[in-house]
């Protein structure tokens, strides 16, 4: 189907076999493994991740961050 599409599937095939490939690859599981990703998606805010995740948890978790800095620029 994708050749029908117009994609060089040979040269597909090359990309995804190639080392820059294959250490994107590397790279994305490793920061699988250090920040303990067990499903998709996983959301973060400031580094935390949003467990469990859903609208209102992202809504509460961006306006207590926003809550938290604007209190930090009044020397609260």
């Amino acid at each position: 189907m994708a050749s029908q599409g117009g994609l060089d599937l040979a040269a597909a095939e090359e990309q995804l076999t190639s080392a820059e490939v294959q250490a994107v690859i590397d790279q994305d599981m490793a920061d699988v493994r250090a920040n303990q990703i067990r499903q998709t998606p996983t959301f973060f805010v400031n580094g935390e991740p949003l467990d469990p995740f859903g609208m209102q948890e992202l809504i509460d978790a961006v306006e207590s961050e926003v809550a938290e800095i604007s209190g930090e620029g009044d020397g609260q």
